[in-house]
């Protein structure tokens, strides 16, 4: 079966958690692939993840500790990943990579050509309005990616259970 190729998936980058009022608790966001190919696709890994101002400022996320697993990705189903990163200035008050900068997220599958072009996710909120993106630490924190099968229940990603 083949790999995830970048043309046959469609990225979301959707905020699931606001911070806590108060902490330095990071937001989670939710990396999204939708297979809108004709056929089944294996993703087999994380997918590389980075969020640039231009040449830059550049965070790229880190994959967690736990060995992916591998999914065959039916037509329309999708591969979620959540993200752990700071909207918070450090202690200087100095922000990496403020939303008035204008950061942009790209992202490309696991085992790509390593000419494969990144697609640019934009951030939507809970209800899917774009929202400008700020990452103020260094680091991104990626979790293994689990499969979200949407075709038989049409349940979206953010109604999972334990997600």
């Amino acid at each position: 079966m083949p790999e995830c190729a970048p043309a046959q998936l469609n990225w979301t980058l959707r905020v699931v958690a606001e911070a806590p009022k108060g902490t330095d608790e990071p937001p989670r966001s939710r990396l999204t692939a939708t297979n809108t190919g004709p056929g089944q696709c294996v993703f087999d890994g994380y997918p590389w993840f980075r969020v640039h101002i231009g040449k830059a400022e550049e965070a790229v996320a880190v994959p967690g500790r736990q060995t992916p697993s591998r999914h065959t990705v039916p037509p329309g189903a999708s591969v979620s990943t959540d993200l752990f990163y700071s909207v918070t200035p450090g202690t200087s008050g100095r922000c990496f990579m403020p939303a008035d900068a204008s950061p942009q997220a790209q992202v490309i599958p696991p085992h790509a050509a390593a000419d494969a072009s990144a697609s640019a996710p934009q951030l939507m909120d809970r209800q899917g309005n774009a929202v400008p993106l700020a990452v103020c630490g260094e680091d991104i924190w990626m979790a293994a990616p689990v499969l979200v099968r949407l075709p038989r229940d049409k349940a979206r990603v953010d109604d999972v259970p334990g997600r």
